[in-house]
């Protein structure tokens, strides 16, 4: 099993109900509960996660936090397993794969042990969290100590012992802020998307599309899709002011404003295209056509209607435009497959500051490409606690 949780297995194949892993509940039955509400060192030496950084429930955590996991005992360090057994997720169903490394150097135990300990690092997977969102880090429940299953591949275990000490299930949340960092950059730049990520042109482990959303997904029905820019943003066709600008949406009904599907024209934002793509379409193709639309938008448009199958919805701007919403229009859904990849292509955004001589600034290339999988039937492997337990009781999900 590797980090995408096995969805690459699921091309070409009928029935991917079937090839999906049985969820088995983990020690913490139910609801998840956060393991730090029990003993930080426990007099029978049993491995567990004895500090958190942001601390459980935290709110107001910086954007570009890292998530810091210390445990009372040295763990085994290898890291690319360590990936399959620790999860994040927004608390209404979106899945976001992460990084997660363990130090190679030791750190003195900060509760005063005296003993060197281990230290666990998970890094936000697109640099940047989204402001004003709930997380939850999970991890697995490895196989009962002493169990000659490997709990490497299943778990976290302590290095030492015979046998070694397992690590229980559990989770910590936190709460994102929404104060941002202006940091000086030659392109208005994506740092965030929530559901999915931005797709690059050569995704590591295969060349479809299926391969570069690589396990980004959600579980709920039709999330709204928020991307997270580097500066406030103009768009060509759609400002024709300067100075301060209103948010993209302000004064209209609901106060959002419908994006062009079948022609651009000055009652619809042309910024925004979302639709749906086979998940096997080979990535470098889709890449190389979006690239070309920025100089031919002709050949855009054929693609576009010989491919790509356009979703109609709405979009608005928060946080003086350096948060793009998108929300489908009523009576449209997302496909609950994932068969199906959902790509959003931005394009004409520039940056809102311009001097005599000097032209805004725009997207890197022009162009931005991100998507995601919506299928409510994905489950966790074995181990870990029950997240959709945890999705009803906050009110989201089935």
């Amino acid at each position: 099993m590797t980090g995408r949780l096995g969805l690459t297995k699921f091309k070409n194949v009928q029935g991917i109900i079937a090839v999906l892993v049985t969820m088995n509940m983990a020690s913490c039955a139910g609801d998840i509960q956060p393991s730090g509400s029990q003993p930080l060192l426990s007099t029978s030496n049993e491995l567990r996660i004895t500090n958190y950084s942001p601390a459980n429930e935290e709110v107001n955590v910086a954007l570009d936090a890292r998530v810091t996991l210390t445990f009372n005992q040295e763990i085994e360090p290898y890291f690319p397993a360590h990936r399959q057994n620790f999860e994040v997720w927004t608390t209404d169903g979106v899945r976001l794969p992460g990084n997660v490394t363990v130090n190679r150097d030791l750190i003195d135990d900060p509760n005063g042990s005296g003993a060197k300990v281990s230290q666990m690092t998970l890094r936000p997977p697109s640099r940047y969290w989204m402001p004003n969102r709930e997380y939850i880090v999970l991890w697995r429940e490895a196989p009962p100590k002493g169990s000659t299953e490997n709990a490497i591949l299943a778990g976290v275990e302590a290095r030492f012992g015979n046998p070694p000490d397992r690590l229980a299930s559990g989770s910590v949340r936190f709460t994102t802020g929404q104060e941002f960092r202006n940091l000086p950059r030659p392109d208005v730049e994506v740092l965030a998307q929530t559901p999915g990520h931005q797709l690059q042109s050569t995704p590591s482990g295969g060349g479809s599309l299926l391969d570069g959303i690589d396990g980004y997904l959600s579980i709920t029905d039709n999330p709204q899709v928020m991307f997270m820019l580097s500066e406030p943003v103009r768009h060509g066709s759609f400002d024709t002011t300067t100075g301060l600008l209103p948010e993209i949406g302000y004064g209209m009904p609901g106060g959002r404003m419908p994006i062009c599907t079948t022609s651009i024209n000055h009652s619809c934002f042309a910024g925004v295209t979302i639709g749906l793509i086979d998940s096997n379409f080979p990535i470098s193709d889709f890449m190389s056509q979006a690239t070309t639309a920025v100089s031919n938008p002709s050949a855009w448009m054929s693609f576009m209607r010989d491919q790509y199958s356009r979703l109609p919805g709405y979009v608005r701007t928060t946080n003086r435009r350096r948060i793009l919403i998108f929300e489908l229009a009523n009576g449209t859904r997302f496909p609950d497959t994932i068969a199906q990849a959902i790509i959003v292509v931005l394009n004409g955004f520039n940056s809102t500051d311009s001097y005599p001589g000097v032209p805004p600034r725009g997207l890197r290339n022009g162009i931005y490409v991100g998507g995601f999988l919506h299928y409510s039937g994905f489950q966790l492997p074995s181990g870990f606690p029950d997240i959709r337990t945890f999705l009803r009781n906050n009110g989201v999900g089935r």
